[in-house]
């Protein structure tokens, strides 16, 4: 089990710089190929009357407006490349690049089907229509092929992953987000875990099921410790105290479940993925 395809979404962000030094450390340190995906959006100034005919001439049509009739998006996929170029080199790298035009959801939900892993900022865009309540990186993870590592917006140093968090529900997504981190997890210096499990498994109480989990991870040599040593008395349910053990325990790296459901929930049940996504100072990584 080991990372071996990166791909990493590069725009125009605060955070790029970041994105790209943690895809480097990953890269060096499991000798992963890195692709860098830059995703042009879809021209609202195209002329979609003028398009008519059959749906290949179309496609066709908006991609020579995208690639040929745009030179400020061309001028701003050029800077991107050469900014990748720049960072890579100073870590000895190469990377391959792909540039497409269309929906940012879309393209990196197909994509992420032939990779390891995929990069990207909490603060991607969300195309139009789209996550309108869901904010779009726990949108993408949802959807994705593989795991999703989120930078967090604020983030202002690099992170190498040597203490990582794992945020334990017993839920589907929260196993798969620990299976996906494991390579991850069995590079680090120090695992630990938070119970925020609500109530007993239909096979284990919350206390065996904790139990079984720490099995797993030393089956794979994770040495890992627990966070609420009371766990089976009182689980940790609040995104408060999650960041307050962050910041305490200096971890580096949030395990999670991406939790996915219809935009109208969201609405009215804030999930727990949605709120730490947006107040976390450190990367999430997130499995569905």
């Amino acid at each position: 089990m080991s990372i071996k395809s990166i791909l990493v979404h590069l725009d125009d962000r605060d955070t790029s710089e970041i994105i790209l030094d943690t895809a480097a450390h990953l890269a060096s340190h499991f000798d992963a190929r890195i692709t860098v995906l830059i995703v042009n959006p879809i021209n609202d100034n195209v002329d979609l009357p003028t398009l008519a005919g059959p749906a290949e001439l179309v496609s066709a049509a908006i991609a020579i407006n995208l690639s040929e009739n745009n030179p400020q998006q061309k001028r701003e996929s050029d800077h991107l490349k050469e900014f990748a170029a720049r960072v890579f080199r100073a870590h000895s790298l190469d990377f391959n690049l792909d540039i497409l035009d269309g929906e940012t959801k879309r393209i990196l939900s197909e994509k992420s089907h032939f990779h390891d892993l995929l990069i990207l900022s909490s603060d991607i865009e969300a195309d139009k229509g789209v996550g309108r309540f869901s904010i779009p990186s726990n949108e993408i993870a949802v959807s994705a092929g593989c795991p999703v590592l989120v930078i967090p917006e604020l983030a202002n140093r690099q992170f190498h992953f040597e203490h990582p968090l794992i945020v334990w529900n017993s839920t589907q997504e929260c196993a798969r987000a620990v299976s996906d981190a494991m390579p991850i997890l069995a590079s680090s210096s120090q695992v630990s875990v938070i119970d925020t499990q609500k109530r007993n498994s239909t096979l284990f109480s919350r206390r065996e099921n904790l139990d079984e989990l720490f099995n797993y991870l030393a089956l794979h040599e994770v040495d890992a410790e627990a966070i609420n040593s009371k766990i089976a008395a009182k689980p940790i349910d609040t995104n408060d105290k999650i960041n307050q053990v962050v910041k305490k325990k200096r971890n580096d790296l949030l395990v999670l479940g991406a939790y996915g459901h219809s935009q109208l929930r969201e609405l009215f049940f804030n999930s727990q993925t949605r709120s730490l996504l947006q107040s976390i100072q450190v990367p999430v990584l997130l499995a569905h």
